[in-house]
């Protein structure tokens, strides 16, 4: 209890600094709550409901990309899997605790729809892993669409470049401690804080677990046909940002929905420790939508849009989370 009651301030104060970094853009833009109320009447509640209903084809995508992953003794149905999915996505957009905080809401959800615990947790982390490495090659599109579309962003490309290869560098660490016995490796750690009455339970868990994802990886055939699944979830994502810019009267073509999607995701998962990337967004697609001619309120509209769907599917897949839970732990 006393470390949830101390973990507040930090999200507080990440919470305050994101809110910040969003009045600063909207200031810096002299952009308006009337501003704000024209774009949405201009896409209207069922241009919103449209929105909301797309996103769900990346999601589902996501979904089958993940499953393929689990083992076939243990494998959700893609109805649950896109549950949980669904799941983790709303608390890592809405819940300040970083977008791990999401992936870790995924498992809970997975285990409870059934998914063993030592396949959840290698599932995800493999799944995230692909994400990663996914995005990066989707980034790489993303940069290669910019340099096409704009005979002047020489030094944005630049700019990046160098930073996806940082990035680069930094997932495949990531990738490399997935190698081995990581799980042990941080049951070990942890041994001394759980005390010794938990230790060998932690430590059997860990080695299970790292079982699962040594036999997961050892699958080259699931793990490509997961990170081509993946890949059609990204593309897929661009869909709902041509779909935005459509309904806001600013209709682009699918290259220039590619390349804002994929750069913009890109800066939100570099930012991952702003919640819900405030500020991060809007400044991204201000900069990207410049490059290529789209004025910084339509660009500030779509990012407001998305917002909204963030929220519309959200806060539901929070109170499902939340209906799952009290089943779990019900008397039976």
């Amino acid at each position: 209890m006393s470390s949830h009651r101390s973990s507040w301030p930090r999200r507080l104060a990440l919470w305050t600094v994101a809110l910040a970094l969003l009045a600063a853009v909207l200031v810096w833009q002299d952009y308006s709550f009337a501003e704000a109320g024209a774009a949405l009447s201009t896409v209207g509640p069922l241009g919103i409901v449209a929105v909301c209903a797309f996103h769900l084809v990346p999601l589902v995508l996501d979904a089958v990309a993940w499953r393929v992953l689990m083992p076939s003794d243990s494998m959700l149905s893609l109805g649950r899997a896109s549950l949980a999915r669904w799941i983790g996505e709303g608390v890592g957009a809405l819940i300040p605790s970083a977008q791990v905080g999401g992936e870790l809401a995924r498992l809970r959800a997975g285990a409870i729809l059934g998914l063993p615990g030592a396949v959840a947790g290698a599932t995800v982390l493999v799944d995230v892993t692909l994400g990663i490495v996914t995005q990066i090659v989707y980034s790489i599109a993303g940069i290669a669409a910019l340099f096409l579309l704009s005979s002047e962003s020489s030094g944005l490309v630049m700019q990046i470049t160098l930073g996806l290869v940082v990035f680069a560098v930094l997932i495949a660490g990531f990738v490399v401690a997935q190698l081995g016995s990581p799980m042990r490796r941080l049951a070990e750690l942890l041994g001394p804080i759980v005390g010794e009455h938990a230790q060998d339970r932690l430590l059997h868990n860990a080695r299970t677990a790292d079982a699962v994802l040594n036999s997961i990886y050892s699958r080259h055939r699931s793990l490509s046909v997961s990170a081509t699944w993946r890949l059609a979830a990204w593309l897929a994502g661009a869909g709902e940002f041509w779909l935005g810019m459509y309904l806001l009267g600013h209709p682009i073509g699918i290259l220039e929905a590619v390349m804002l999607e994929s750069l913009v995701q890109a800066a939100r998962n570099a930012a991952f420790l702003v919640p819900a990337g405030l500020g991060v967004q809007e400044a991204t697609l201000i900069g990207l939508g410049a490059a290529i001619g789209i004025p910084a309120e339509a660009a500030i509209g779509l990012s407001l849009l998305k917002r909204i769907r963030e929220l519309a599917l959200g806060v539901p897949s929070l109170v499902a989370w939340s209906i799952l839970e009290r089943r779990a732990t019900a008397p039976s």
